[in-house]
């Protein structure tokens, strides 16, 4: 309920355009007051609650993703839409429909009231009198209101099958305890990564580049799971037990998705912490020491640590550790041949 509260006021500002609260606050926070659209960033001065507002809504969670995906865009005059950016016809923004056309556009920025010569949008009409807005489509009404919002998010069904029992994939005592706090962090967002830090507006002045590829902004998503370094990591495993897996966007459905595969696997639970773990170590060092990049020795760390972790859970599983850091698989052959017992786990 609380946060369907806050998404009200993320409608209201993104559909009242005349109101003098929302003046006040564009003021305040030095915004448009015509403008349509809300930052996801807010200035060191502003109040817990514009805070909670915005983070609210663009949170990578279940329920940020309910809000975000139940508005969409309606173009009226095309003042303020952006014809390639914006997702204001179909599903996607125009820049994934036809990427090709966008690279060659030199106006990628432009609205779309501007792109209205184009013969591919014959079909389409604008409504000159109309300003662009938004419309909610949680209840077939166009309007938000809290109780579709609600019942939006309980509909999706991801409530009860990914929520409910996500900390049982994390509190499993096969990492140490500090590994699994940091991991428990991770999933509710409290790691102060740089995406993180600017929102609270103590990186601005830091360049928001990832660490370790260099490329997207540094988000806990990006670190962990789509930063292309990381992918290495998470294919080589892949690889090595021959499964196929597309990564989703956030760490909660990963680890929930990583233990749905094999599931008669002695080392497979081990890796992602170890994973994620060796990855902000070694990022850290990367800042703080200035290290630099090596993926062998990355890698080598990794396997190190599901070696130890294993050994260290199932004692009884005699197998030299260098020969396990080798071939993890090998504790996988142990546990078939009698030797260990992973149920015990």
């Amino acid at each position: 309920m609380n946060r369907a509260l806050l998404g009200k006021w993320v409608w209201k500002f993104t559909s009242e355009k005349k109101s003098w609260w929302k003046r006040v606050v564009c003021v305040v926070y030095n915004m448009d007051s015509n403008s349509i659209f809300m930052g996801n960033s807010w200035s060191a001065r502003a109040s817990w609650i514009w805070k909670c507002v915005v983070k609210n809504f663009f949170n990578s969670d279940d329920f940020g993703d309910c809000l975000r995906m139940n508005m969409r865009l309606k173009a009226g005059n095309g003042e303020d839409v952006e014809f390639w950016n914006d997702v204001w016809l179909g599903d996607v923004p125009l820049k994934i429909l036809f990427p090709r056309l966008y690279v060659l556009s030199n106006n990628r920025a432009g609205k779309v009231m501007e792109f209205m010569l184009i013969t591919m949008l014959n079909n389409t009409s604008l409504f000159p009198a109309e300003d662009d807005r938004w419309i909610w489509l949680g209840n077939g009404e166009g309007t938000f209101t809290t109780k579709s919002c609600i019942n939006s998010f309980f509909d999706q069904g991801r409530f009860e099958q990914n929520h409910v029992n996500w900390e049982n994939n994390i509190w499993t005592g096969l990492a140490p305890p500090r590994v699994e706090m940091f991991v428990w962090q991770l999933v509710q967002q409290r790691e102060s990564v740089k995406e993180e830090l600017a929102k609270r507006s103590v990186a601005e002045i830091v360049d928001h580049l990832c660490v370790l590829c260099g490329r997207e902004v540094e988000s806990v998503s990006h670190l962990f799971l789509h930063c292309r370094v990381v992918w290495g990591l998470w294919s080589s495993f892949l690889k090595m037990w021959n499964v196929s897996l597309v990564i989703p966007k956030c760490i909660m459905d990963f680890i929930i998705l990583w233990d749905d595969f094999m599931t008669n696997s002695l080392n497979w639970k081990f890796i992602p912490m170890a994973v994620m773990w060796s990855v902000w170590k070694y990022r850290n060092e990367i800042i703080f020491q200035k290290r630099k990049l090596d993926l062998v020795r990355l890698s080598f760390i990794v396997r190190f640590r599901v070696a130890s972790w294993f050994s260290a859970r199932f004692k009884d599983v005699a197998i030299p550790l260098y020969s396990l850091v080798g071939d993890l698989k090998l504790a996988d052959s142990a546990g078939r041949s009698g030797k260990g017992c992973y149920q015990s786990a």
